[in-house]
Formats: C-alpha cells, sequence, structure tokens
C-alpha cells in the first residue's frame, strides 16, 4: 500500500488511507480509505448523503430505525469499501490507469464555444460540434 503521509501508521490500523482515484473527465481526485470509516460511525445516513451514495443512506437509516440504532455500529466496517465501489462505478480509475486520461495543458484545450476540455488535435468538439483547427 502507498503510503501518502509519515503520519499514518502500519497496517494494524482501523482506518488508513487508500489509493487516490481521478476522474478521467475532469481531472477531480478523490482520496479513498480502507478499513473502517469513523465519519460513517459518528455521522451516519448524513456521511452516506455527503458521499452522493443515496441508496446506502436509505438502507441505513431503515436499518437503524428498526433495531433502534444498533445498525448504526455495523455500517462503518464496510462503508469506505461501498463508497470506493461507487468511485469506480461512476468511472474514476487509479493515479496508475489515470495516465493519458488526465487533461493537461500539453494535450488538450478549451473549446471556443462550449468551454469544454478538448484534445488539441480534435477537428471538431465533441459536445457541441463546433469545427476546430486541430493544434501540434
Amino acid at each position: 500500500m502507498i503510503s501518502l503521509s509519515p503520519d499514518v501508521k502500519g497496517d494494524n490500523d482501523m482506518s488508513t488511507r487508500g489509493d487516490v482515484l481521478i476522474n478521467p473527465k475532469n481531472g477531480a481526485r478523490e482520496q479513498t480509505w480502507t478499513g473502517f470509516s469513523w465519519p460513517c460511525l459518528f455521522f451516519g445516513v448524513f456521511w452516506f448523503l455527503y458521499k452522493h451514495l443515496y441508496g446506502w443512506a436509505i438502507i441505513s437509516f431503515l436499518a437503524a430505525v428498526f433495531t433502534y440504532g444498533i445498525a448504526w455500529l455495523f455500517f462503518p466496517f464496510f462503508a469506505n469499501a461501498v463508497h470506493r465501489a461507487s468511485l469506480l462505478r461512476s468511472g474514476y480509475v487509479s493515479e496508475a490507469q489515470a495516465g493519458d486520461f488526465i487533461p493537461t495543458p500539453e494535450t488538450h484545450v478549451r473549446c471556443p464555444d462550449c468551454r469544454e476540455l478538448i484534445r488539441k488535435d480534435a477537428k471538431v468538439c465533441k459536445h457541441c460540434g463546433c469545427r476546430l483547427i486541430p493544434q501540434t
């Protein structure tokens, strides 16, 4: 496992930093965690809502209601894995996989019409259909 910070201890911690996932469409980075989720323990349903895991928020809310809050203690054990799987399903990739997908000033420019990032060698904007002069 890659250690990103000197304050991260060994594998015996309940929660450690995982890898950084990158959205290849816009370059957004999301730090993931492995193991126990302390924020999920303290904030429960609200943590799932903050992470845009609406289905899990409903499930955790209903489970907490029907078990008088006891179920709230079980969700933190797998919440980080659920969040990471959700990011991967929505198109995020690891830094190692990102490679050429990450838009950089050397590979991408903004379309003059819609301002979306497009490859420098594009002849037509894939977002708005504007004709372009490829830059090399």
